[in-house]
């Protein structure tokens, strides 16, 4: 089984950062972020030609019935709420990174 290195941001600011520094190859996004929320930072991330493509998937515990549709609207490739099974996260991370 292939292993994953993972780096965990405290704030929404930082996760953009970071995604601006490591430009890494998938982003578990959670929506109710300190801060600058997951949609702003799923927008800005998807606003920058050099961050655009890595796939951005919402992991939450907000379910409201429009965060689906909004998390897609601000450019989320997939969204689940909490509780989701690891194994189903898996499959979906294994979607995008083979």
């Amino acid at each position: 089984m292939r292993g994953y290195k993972t780096l965990q941001a405290k704030d929404g600011m930082e996760g953009f950062e970071m995604a601006r520094e490591h430009h890494p190859d998938l982003i578990l996004m959670d929506i109710g972020l300190p801060g600058l929320d997951g949609f702003e930072v799923t927008r800005r991330i998807k606003a920058r030609d050099e961050l655009r493509k890595i796939p951005v998937i919402a992991v939450t515990s907000h379910a409201m019935s429009d965060d689906n549709t909004r998390a897609l609207e601000a450019g989320c490739d997939a969204y689940f709420s909490k509780p989701v099974s690891p194994r189903t996260l898996l499959d979906k991370i294994r979607e995008y990174l083979p």
